[in-house]
């Protein structure tokens, strides 16, 4: 969903494939939590897209890069949502 650049601390330039999964708390309880969609088979695909992405642009093998992954959850009830971004959600290695 979204590609970024993070400076870390030490300078370094890391790139970062974002997925992001929205629910609404009140009606979509039986799917579960946002972040449970990205399963077995969307990691692959994600992780599949940003070694392509890689490749078609020409990043270095060494480049340092990570996938995240951004839950939402929004209660219509009371207007406000719930956001969790957990780093490096995805396994790639």
């Amino acid at each position: 969903d979204i590609i970024a650049q993070e400076n870390d601390r030490k300078g370094n330039k890391n790139l970062v494939f974002i997925e992001v999964k929205t629910r609404n708390k009140l009606k979509n309880r039986n799917y579960g939590l946002p972040e449970d969609a990205v399963n077995f088979f969307k990691r692959k695909k994600i992780i599949q897209t940003a070694r392509n992405y890689l490749f078609k642009k020409h990043y270095p093998e060494d480049t340092n890069w990570r996938i995240d992954v951004i839950a939402i959850e929004i209660n219509e009830e009371n207007h406000r949502a719930n956001l969790r971004h957990m780093k490096s959600a995805v396994d790639y290695n």
